[in-house]
Parts: C-alpha cells; sequence; structure tokens
C-alpha cells in the first residue's frame, strides 16, 4: 500500500488537493489481483502543512537574522574599541602636552590644529557609530551646560581659515535673545552643526557663510535656531528630498569633485529628531541653501542672590586609585591626567582584571578604573568577581569602567555587573576627574562651597558631629552640578521635595488607570530630575518603567517596578533633607 498527494483539477479550471490511499493485493502466484483504496479531501491539512513550512521558514530566517545581527553589533563593538583606544592616546597626550608645556605661537598652532581636528575626527567616528545604532535605539542624548558663544567660537574657528581661502567670507550671529549658558547635548549639536558648515564650505565657492543663533520661547518650552545660510551652488527642486537619503549625494560636476560618504545629512536629520527638533531646508539653485535646526533646550535658573566665593575642585586625600589598564600608552595618558590634577595620588597599576583581583586582596583602594578589553580576565569578570567573592567593604570599592566601547549594551551591560560609573575613551580630564570625584563619596574630597561654609563642615566633623550617612543620593552631583552655590541647591533640592510626592502618586494612578502613555511621560520626566540630583540608579529604574509603558506592559512586574521606585525616592527625600540642613 502507498499514499499520495496531488491536486485534482476540475471543469473550472480550480484545483481541489486530495490524499490518496491504495492498497494492493497480490494471488498465490504473485500476479496483482485487487487494487483498492480512497480519495479524501485534502484542503484543511494542506493549509495547516503549508503554514507549518511558511512558520519554520521565517523561525530559520529569524534565526538568521539574528545571528547576523549579532555579528554586526560584535564587529561595530571591535572596531569602536580599536579605533578609540588609539584616540584616547592622541587627545589625551595632545591636551596634556598643551597643558604642560610652554609653547610658542607656531606651535601652539600646531597642538590647537591636533586638538580640533582629533575632536572633528572622534566626531566622525561617534557619526558612524550613530548610523548603525539611530534605528535600534541605542541613541541616549548626553545633556550638560555649555557656553553657546564657545561652541559658536569654536566651529568659526574651525571652518573660518578655510573657508577665506577659498575667498569666501565666515560671519557668525548671535542674538541678544540666546542665554549665555544653556542645557542641552552639546556634542550633538557640534556635530550637525560640523555637518551642514563643511558642507557649506565644500560647496560655496564665492559670497559667504553665515552660522546664527536665535531664541525661541512658548509656554511649554524653549528652542535654540541654530541657521546655516550659504551662497554655494544651492540645491535644484526635485534634490531636496533626497538629499537626506543616506549614501546619496546630487549628481553635480562640483560634487563629483568631492568625496564622501553621503551620510552627513542623514545622520544630522535623524539625530535632530532624535533631540526632539526639527531640520527644515530652504534652497535655491545657483543661489545658496538655508538649514534652520530647531533644538530644544533648558535654561539654567539665573542667580539673583549675591555671588557666594567659590573655591577650585582640590582634593585635599592622596587618593589610592587602581588603575587596571592593559595598553601602556593609555596607562599613561590615565596616569598623567592623574596627576596633573594631583601630584599626592598613589597610583597602582594592573594588566588584567586577575592582577587586580590579587592586588585588590592585598591592598585597600579608593577607586578602581576598570577598562573592560583585557587578555586573561576582563573588566566584566573582574567586577563580578570582585563584588561577589570579597567582603565588605573591599567588595564596595567604586569601580568606573574606562571603555572604548560606545554602545548602549555595554553600557548596560557595564551597570548590571556592579560597575559605578563608566567614561568612554577618549576622554576629558575634567570629566575623568568629576567621575572620581563622585564615586569616591561625601567624606573623601573638599566639596565646592564657599570658604566659610568649608570650614563649617569641617569643624563639625572635628567635633564628632553625626555624620551624613549617603545611600541613595550622591550629594556631590548635586554639588557639581549647581556649581556649589547655596541658593541654586536650596532651590532645586526644595523643589524636588515638593513636587516629587504628587508626581509619584500621578505614577501609580497611571498605572492603576491603564494609562500607559501618560505613564510612559512622566516616568521619563524623572530621568534627568534624578541625574541632577545625583540618584542615577533612580534614573534607570524610570527608564525601565518607561520603556516598558511605551511597550504597553502594565503588568505586575511595571507594578512592582513602581513601587520599588516609590520606596527609593522615600529613602531619597529624607537624605535631601538631611543635606539641606548642612548647606
Amino acid at each position: 500500500s502507498f499514499s499520495m498527494r496531488y491536486r485534482i483539477v476540475r471543469p473550472n479550471k480550480t484545483s481541489l488537493p486530495v490524499l490518496s490511499n491504495v492498497i494492493i493485493k497480490k494471488d498465490e502466484a504473485g500476479e496483482l489481483a485487487e487494487v483498492s483504496g480512497t480519495i479524501q479531501d485534502y484542503s484543511e491539512q494542506f493549509r495547516a502543512d503549508l503554514l507549518e513550512r511558511t512558520n519554520l521558514e521565517l523561525q530559520k530566517e529569524k534565526e538568521l537574522a539574528l545571528q547576523m545581527t549579532k555579528q554586526h553589533e560584535e564587529f561595530l563593538a571591535s572596531m569602536s574599541h580599536e579605533i578609540r583606544t588609539p584616540m584616547n592616546t592622541i587627545v589625551g597626550l595632545s591636551n596634556l602636552f598643551a597643558k604642560t608645556t610652554v609653547l610658542n605661537e607656531k606651535q601652539q598652532e600646531y597642538i590647537q590644529a591636533i586638538q580640533t581636528n582629533s575632536q572633528r575626527l572622534l566626531g566622525i567616528i561617534n557619526d558612524v557609530l550613530d548610523y548603525t545604532n539611530l534605528d535600534v535605539e541605542i541613541f541616549e542624548p548626553n545633556c550638560i551646560e555649555f557656553n553657546t558663544k564657545e561652541i559658536v567660537h569654536s566651529l568659526v574657528k574651525s571652518f573660518k581659515s578655510e573657508a577665506n581661502k577659498k575667498g569666501v567670507e565666515f560671519e557668525s550671529f548671535i542674538d541678544d535673545s540666546v542665554p549665555e549658558i544653556v542645557y542641552g547635548d552639546v556634542m550633538r549639536i557640534s556635530h550637525i552643526l560640523s555637518n551642514l558648515l563643511s558642507n557649506s564650505v565644500k560647496f560655496t565657492q564665492s559670497g559667504k557663510i553665515v552660522l546664527s543663533l536665535e531664541l525661541a520661547v512658548n509656554e511649554d518650552n524653549s528652542n535654540v535656531l541654530f541657521k546655516v545660510i550659504d551662497t554655494g551652488i544651492g540645491i535644484p527642486e526635485d534634490k531636496k528630498e533626497k538629499i537626506f537619503e543616506t549614501f546619496v549625494q546630487l549628481n553635480s560636476s562640483t560634487t563629483n569633485k568631492i568625496s564622501g560618504t553621503g551620510l552627513g545629512l542623514p545622520i544630522s536629520k535623524k539625530i535632530v529628531e532624535l533631540l526632539g527638533g526639527t531640520i527644515l531646508l530652504n534652497s535655491w539653485e545657483g543661489i545658496g541653501t538655508e538649514f534652520v535646526i530647531t533644538i530644544p533646550i533648558s535654561i539654567p535658573i539665573k542667580e539673583v542672590h549675591p555671588k557666594t566665593e567659590v573655591v577650585s575642585l582640590v582634593n585635599s586625600n592622596a587618593y589610592r586609585i587602581l588603575l587596571v589598564e592593559d595598553n601602556a600608552f593609555n596607562q599613561m595618558v590615565a596616569i598623567e591626567t592623574l596627576e596633573s590634577w594631583n601630584e599626592n595620588l598613589f597610583i597602582e597599576k594592573a594588566e588584567n582584571g586577575e592582577e587586580a583581583i590579587e592586588k585588590l586582596r592585598e591592598s585597600d583602594y579608593d577607586i578602581i578604573l576598570m577598562d573592560i578589553q583585557m587578555p586573561v580576565m576582563d573588566g566584566h569578570q573582574a567586577t563580578i568577581k570582585i563584588r561577589n567573592e570579597f567582603e565588605l567593604p573591599k567588595s564596595k570599592t567604586p569601580i568606573l569602567a574606562v571603555t572604548a566601547h560606545a554602545f548602549k549594551e555595554e553600557i548596560d551591560k557595564c551597570f548590571k555587573n556592579g560597575m559605578d560609573d563608566y567614561i568612554s575613551k577618549p576622554y576629558e580630564g575634567d570629566e575623568l576627574i568629576s567621575k572620581i570625584l563622585r564615586l569616591v563619596g561625601h567624606k573623601k574630597h573638599i566639596q565646592v562651597l564657599s570658604n566659610t561654609q568649608q570650614k563649617q563642615i569641617l569643624e563639625s566633623e572635628s567635633q564628632d558631629t553625626a555624620e551624613l550617612v549617603i545611600e541613595i543620593v550622591n550629594t556631590q552631583a548635586i554639588i557639581d552640578f549647581t556649581k556649589g552655590k547655596p541658593d541654586r541647591i536650596q532651590k532645586m533640592v526644595s523643589m524636588f521635595l515638593n513636587d516629587t510626592p504628587n508626581e509619584i502618586a500621578k505614577l501609580k494612578r497611571h498605572f492603576l488607570e491603564g494609562e500607559a502613555q501618560l505613564l510612559r511621560t512622566l516616568a521619563h520626566s524623572f530621568k534627568p530630575k534624578f541625574t541632577y540630583l545625583g540618584m542615577p540608579q533612580l534614573s534607570e529604574l524610570a527608564k525601565t518603567i518607561e520603556h516598558r509603558a511605551n511597550e504597553g506592559k502594565l503588568d505586575e512586574e511595571t507594578s512592582m517596578l513602581i513601587e520599588e521606585l516609590a520606596i527609593e525616592v522615600e529613602k531619597a527625600y529624607e537624605e535631601l533633607s538631611n543635606f539641606l540642613e548642612t548647606i
């Protein structure tokens, strides 16, 4: 007997899938004696079989896509590390050279050119990595206070000479309404403007280029309008949309003379949108081009009280630092950077995680600067061992990840494995010092406060008064953000104490009422607030709640996360109230 699957074609040309079971009987002589069988409709089973085959094929395609994505991410992570490691040396040593050596005018010009082009190359590296990650939501804004005049001056300095060599004037203008100090992602803004100005210089053969800043304020927010205007070749009407497509350049005799990948404008547009802004193009062929970039910014609270005398950020302790780094040049950069800040440091080196663990067994350290990618034992493995296998207080030694990987997954992995913070190579010396001071803690450094307040704190500690125990809040982060100004500290902390209880109650109510988008928006608003007030761990918790709400996951796990946030915030209230009493 046997079975067959085939189709029967009907007179109307439609077909019917059938299953035929055939039984063959033979006589004693082995000759064919009887043939019988059945034919049955196979349509339902046929559809089920087809669906199963389709699902298997889709599953295989999905697994292959995931495998390719993983390989892609691993390649980019490796590339990032390989590029950033030598860049760390170039940027670090050029900065140290400029600070520690008396240079003549020509030497200063050379070193400034090295620094400017190093930063530009780093910007290109960041842009390429951003391009690969923008569509998978790895992009994270990095907002800080910055000086609008300084960013314009820096951009003019970078592009004016090149424009002038072509006989093109380069002008800049800042409207009086624009505050000198604003809060935003200055690195991303610089990259966007650099891309646009680079294009203007390339495609403008005569006339001028103008960079201008204006302020637009409404009831909801404040925006800075950056305008880049040139008298270049312009863009034909039918090409305007295409210039924002990746790897696309205009097909003209002028552009054919200029090399490039065509990534600048697409990346700029995507980053502007991710920063919550817009980019508008106006262009007329043969006349010129205007880009108007609108970026949301915050304006820091202005001081209305008399200025307080502020001391410089100077360390009064001989910190013991364990530097875990296998690259000799990066060791040199780190040591020179640290010693240029404080000559009294005790710095010990380890070339891999295994050496770091042995040294920690033998000695105590105030902080560990931990590289990630190392032979024998990497930074992640070493951190996990320190956190799990050592006893207090060594198991709680602050660990700062010093990583050449710029990916969000890698950064999340650092925190997951027990690291307290991270800094990306190449880093600026001031950024490294600031992070060290924040992690070392309240008792290990002089706060950026007035001389009188410092004296009061030191006197109170010498009299064995009760110490401020920090569990949730890193008060040094508040001091750093407010420049140590008591009035700003009082205002910012008081606002948090007054507003947050109601906001936490709203968060719970949005969850109970199933208002996912309102929950997402409110959780999103918590992130910068927690960061400014020295609670990055709560910022990450709020971020997780935001992501779950964005995915519509109003489940038990989200409820537990909200409850955990509420409990941690309650602890923060008490610590912040005690902190205000010391100001």
